[in-house]
């Protein structure tokens, strides 16, 4: 009669027809892509099994039900994809419903900034009344303090963004961390307040080392300051050329200190994780910076000559220290040259001897910079140390021996 009807369509009227109970389902017709409320009644004789059946079209409905669904999951999708988004940023998250201030989303970067635990583990409604509850640093739970001092408080308040605003954030552990808070309101399509979002960014280490940047500059004014006095009163006092040159030096020292102090800061890891290339560059740096300090005191010790005050060490030392050190400082020039510079010392921490150390360094530097520049491109300067029974003829030496070379 209708072959293209489904059969559970004729097995639904006949157990109605058959047992005479009444059924009422909501079946769909493939054939016809439509959806029915079928409502089916035996009447007449019972051995007649005739069937009543009534049809209502239900389709718009089943259409706007799986139209519904089809939101939702997209909607879920795009939270999921919207927290995997959130948890990955750099930067603290968290969103607040209006009015009740109830915490509702947080990240890993706003715990990790405030040390707690993940939301679904702390107080979420942290705030029911703005007016007489506010959580000193992150949001939390029945603490009595000023209403403006959160910045999302307020936008939840007012409904006016905060713009990046400082707020010390007092964690579990005791420690205080700076944080920079921005607040925007949430409205929804008829402009209802509806939440708002905070970011926050952990400024702690930025800002102590913009302390530190103020504090040394207004050392370094103060270095200046102390230096154009002393020059002032040299000039007054018509002193000599000693005195000239210890101010002199004074003020070299301040930038090569400061230069000390960021270098170190770098290979702290303040700025980030360095690459052995990169820490092998801040060693020379370190020791260029040194020895730099080191011909600061050459100048100085023109002041002694000048006075007959030169002293020299005697110390217990080892060549390993000094060489090392000369030979870094001329490996730069030897590389610019194309000399090759071949350290055949046995390793540190090199021989024994009895003398200034730092004077020793400034004779293997001055002797390797002028084997550098007097040894053709292509060519090989080759450091030795070792310790010798007798001194070589031409030396000038006190004692018996033995002798470092």
């Amino acid at each position: 009669v209708a072959p293209e009807l489904e059969e559970h369509w004729y097995e639904f009227y006949g157990a109605v027809g058959v047992t005479g109970t009444p059924a009422h389902a909501e079946i769909r017709a493939a054939a016809w892509g439509r959806w029915f409320a079928v409502s089916a009644y035996r009447i007449g004789d019972p051995a007649a099994r005739q069937v009543a059946i009534l049809f209502t079209d239900v389709t718009a409905h089943h259409r706007a039900e799986a139209a519904r669904e089809a939101a939702r999951a997209a909607a879920d999708l795009e939270r999921r994809r919207l927290l995997a988004v959130l948890e990955g940023l750099p930067v603290g998250v968290h969103v607040a419903e209006a009015p009740s201030g109830r915490l509702v989303l947080d990240n890993a970067a706003v715990r990790a900034i405030c040390g707690e635990a993940p939301l679904s583990e702390r107080v979420a409604d942290y705030s029911a009344d703005y007016a007489g509850h506010y959580p000193p640093g992150h949001p939390r739970a029945g603490e009595a303090i000023a209403s403006d001092a959160w910045p999302l408080a307020r936008t939840l308040a007012t409904g006016e963004p905060v713009r990046e605003e400082l707020v010390e954030i007092r964690r579990g552990d005791g420690t205080r961390r700076l944080v920079s808070v921005s607040a925007a309101p949430v409205r929804d399509a008829d402009g209802r307040l509806v939440g708002g979002v905070a970011t926050n960014v952990d400024v702690t280490e930025r800002e102590r080392l913009l302390a530190e940047s103020e504090q040394a500059r207004a050392e370094a004014d103060a270095a200046r300051r102390e230096a154009e006095r002393a020059r002032a009163e040299a000039e007054r006092a018509n002193r000599a050329k000693s005195e000239f040159l210890a101010t002199m030096s004074h003020e070299i020292r301040t930038p090569i200190n400061a230069q000390l102090g960021y270098a170190e800061l770098l290979d702290v890891g303040i700025a980030g994780p360095l690459t052995a290339q990169q820490r092998a560059y801040l060693a020379r740096l370190t020791a260029s910076s040194r020895h730099l300090l080191a011909l600061v005191s050459d100048v100085l010790d023109l002041v002694k000559v000048d006075a007959g005050e030169l002293s020299v060490q005697r110390a217990l030392a080892l060549t390993g220290t000094a060489v090392a050190a000369a030979i870094d400082l001329v490996q730069p020039q030897a590389d610019a040259k194309g000399v090759r510079l071949v350290d055949l010392r046995p390793g540190e921490p090199g021989e024994p001897y009895v003398g200034d150390e730092h004077r020793v360094r400034q004779i293997v530097l001055n002797l390797l910079a002028n084997a550098v520049k007097f040894t053709p491109t292509g060519g090989e300067v080759t450091v030795l140390c070792r310790q010798e029974p007798a001194a070589d003829p031409a030396a000038v030496v006190h004692g018996d021996g033995p002798w470092a070379t």
